[in-house]
Formats: structure tokens, C-alpha cells, sequence
């Protein structure tokens, strides 16, 4: 009778194990390489971002579709992790309103290509910045951009 309680334990403990690797662990994981996609995207596409162009323009099209998708796999990964706000603090994620202000900030840059706002490839890069504070990606402090000087370059294009 030991050694079948024995066995009985321990089947229940992987058994276990596997529902909170499959509910918890595994959506965790996903919104962690969701955000470091994240990282890597405002890097690569730093470029493109900065100065942005029309949207015929092939590599500002793939740019901002991927912005887009990404936005979406931040909130979907986020709602995949049960009881988040909770869930967040045991394994470090950004809150819920960090989250939001990334996807947003992702969306803008999406949006922003030859739109009406002069300066765009600027208020792109303080969105990225926006984004990156958000979700705890390391900005060196050479590439800080002051947050007070983002009203100065929110300014509409001249009708030309």
C-alpha cells in the first residue's frame, strides 16, 4: 500500500506540475519573448522609424505591419497570463497600464509615416523611448531623449 501512495504522490505532483507549466509558466515565457521582440524591432527598425516615409514605401509597410503585430501579441499574451495582475509580481511583468501604453506606442509608430505631423521621425523615437520605459528595455543614457522637449517638435505640416 506504501509503494502505490508513492507512486499515486508522484504522479500527482508531475500531473500538477504540468497544469501550472501549461497555465502559468508557458504564457509567462510567451510575453517575455513578445517583449523582447519588442526590443529588437525598435532597434532594427530604428532607421525606418526616424525617417519615416510614405506608406507605398515597401520597407515602411513591412515596419509598420510589424509594429502593429507586435502590438497584438503584447496584449494577447498579456490576457493568455491567468490572474495578471497577481501572476505580474511574481514573475516581474509590467503591469497591465504598461502594457497598454507599449501597444499604443507601437500603434503610433505604425501610424506614424508621412501623416500630419511635422517632426514625425522624432515623435516616433520618443514613442519608442515611451515603449521601451514601459516594458523595462535598458536605454543607454546617451539615446535618452528628454521627455520635456517632445511638445516643442508636436507641431502640423504646412500645407505645401
Amino acid at each position: 500500500m506504501e509503494i502505490f501512495l508513492t507512486i499515486l504522490a508522484g504522479a500527482g505532483t508531475f500531473v500538477l506540475g504540468q497544469i501550472i507549466m501549461k497555465l502559468v509558466i508557458d504564457p509567462v515565457q510567451s510575453l517575455k519573448i513578445a517583449i523582447a521582440e519588442v526590443a529588437n524591432k525598435l532597434i532594427l527598425s530604428a532607421n525606418i522609424y526616424a525617417n519615416p516615409r510614405p506608406a507605398s514605401d515597401e520597407k515602411q509597410k513591412e515596419m509598420s505591419q510589424e509594429m502593429r503585430i507586435l502590438s497584438s501579441k503584447l496584449q494577447s499574451n498579456m490576457h493568455l497570463i491567468p490572474c495578471y495582475d497577481y501572476t505580474a509580481k511574481i514573475f516581474g511583468l509590467p503591469k497591465k497600464e504598461q502594457i497598454a501604453i507599449a501597444s499604443n506606442g507601437l500603434i503610433f509608430i505604425h501610424n506614424g509615416h508621412d501623416g500630419v505631423l511635422a517632426n514625425q521621425g522624432i515623435l516616433n523615437c520618443y514613442a519608442a523611448q515611451k515603449i521601451r520605459i514601459a516594458l523595462s528595455i535598458f536605454i543607454p543614457p546617451g539615446e535618452y531623449l528628454n521627455p520635456e522637449h517632445e511638445k516643442v517638435f508636436i507641431k502640423a505640416k504646412q500645407n505645401e
